[in-house]
This record gives structure tokens, sequence and C-alpha cells, in this order.
């Protein structure tokens, strides 16, 4: 039984490391988008601001 126990717990901690890259490999993905979501908001920002000032 404590074999048992202990294979069940070894198994739940390497779940638990294999989550923990996962979520810092995901980490710099989402990082990347928000990266380029931010270039994509200020190209869109100095469009509008240039045809406001066309309008002028």
């Amino acid at each position: 039984d404590a074999m048992k126990l202990y294979i069940k717990e070894m198994e739940k901690l390497r779940v638990r490391e294999q989550l923990k890259i996962g979520y810092m490999q995901m980490a710099e993905v989402n990082i990347k988008f928000a990266e380029m979501g931010i270039y994509e908001d200020y190209k869109d920002f100095v469009l509008y601001e240039t045809r406001l000032s066309e309008c002028e």
C-alpha cells in the first residue's frame, strides 16, 4: 500500500510540474500576442488622429 501511495504522489508531482511548465510557455505566447495587439492599437490611433487633423 505504501508503494502505491508513493507512486500516486509522484504522479501528482509530475503532472503538477508539467502544468507549471505549460503555463510558463503559454505566458510567453500571451505576452507576444499582447505586444502585437498594442502595436496594432497604436497604428489605429495614429491613423485616427491623422484623419481628425485633416478635418480641421
